[in-house]
């Protein structure tokens, strides 16, 4: 939905209380745009987060819920690998998220840097599929309530 507006959230890791104080919040003010969420991959979703979400969407009119799962390698300071991003701690570099001119998946080229950083180039990808028109908002899940 290119010509509507989005909020883009990096969401991973969260239980689906999170997920729902901020979607609920964000529906009961009328918003009707879509939501751009970075989310976990499916096999470390949080119970009932994948089926909530897939519940948000333009068909029931309101919101529209745009999940991507994204995939990290991780590692400790010591350059050791990681399982995840540890809240931040851990510098990751994403999976699958480049790619060439022809299109294929090429490694991330950037060191690995903590996701808190790294969120904003899947910010920024997911602006590119929008209109010029339309109006972002770049927010963390977490620590929002809509009013």
């Amino acid at each position: 939905r290119p010509s509507d507006d989005a909020i883009l959230v990096f969401a991973e890791g969260y239980d689906l209380s999170i997920y729902l104080a901020f979607i609920e919040s964000l529906i009961s003010t009328g918003y009707s745009g879509d939501v751009v969420l970075s989310i976990s991959s499916e096999e470390k979703l949080k119970p009932d987060v994948k089926e909530y979400l897939q519940s948000k969407n333009s068909e029931t009119g309101g919101v529209n819920i745009v999940a991507y799962e994204v995939n990290w390698t991780c590692f400790k300071r010591s350059g050791e690998a990681a399982s995840g991003s540890n809240e931040g701690i851990n510098h990751c570099k994403m999976n699958n998220a480049f790619g060439d001119a022809d299109g294929s998946p090429i490694s991330d080229p950037r060191e690995p840097r903590p996701v808190a950083t790294a969120r904003y180039e899947l910010y920024w990808m997911w602006s590119l599929q929008y209109d010029k028109e339309s109006w972002l908002m770049l927010i963390d899940a977490r620590d929002v309530w809509f009013q």
